[in-house]
């Protein structure tokens, strides 16, 4: 498979995880956290290629490619969020694409990542 392939089944992949979620509009709004959490957990564990060279290209226009979502509310829990994450992981070939990524709190970010939480380096979401 050649990486515009890939690419275009990433693209389908996302597009679908949003469409259950009744689109990206919705921030997934009306479905249960253990719905979002397993979903998440789901698309993270993907692989479509590694990546072997720096990420830092990809973070060159970290901002810019993140206003608007700011000021959403965490895709699981709905409280004000904080952090941002990659649905798919950078380093497993997804990008900064606006499919790709979603608002969570500093809480529901360490159940998908534990490392991010203080304390707690062992707890992981496994489905």
């Amino acid at each position: 498979m050649n990486l515009g392939e890939i690419n275009h089944l990433l693209k389908i992949d996302l597009q679908n995880f949003w469409d259950s979620f009744d689109g990206i509009q919705n921030n997934g709004k009306g479905y249960s956290v253990e719905e979002k959490l397993i979903a998440l957990a789901k698309m993270s564990e993907k692989v479509y290629f590694h990546r072997a060279k720096s990420l830092k290209r990809y973070r060159k226009h970290f901002n810019e490619n993140y206003k608007g979502l700011w000021k959403l509310d965490c895709f699981v829990c709905e409280q004000s969020s904080n952090h941002r994450h990659h649905i798919v992981l950078l380093k497993n070939g997804g990008g900064n694409s606006k499919l790709n990524r979603l608002p969570l709190c500093r809480n529901c970010h360490g159940i998908l990542h534990p490392w991010l939480r203080e304390g707690d380096r062992t707890t992981r979401l496994h489905v």
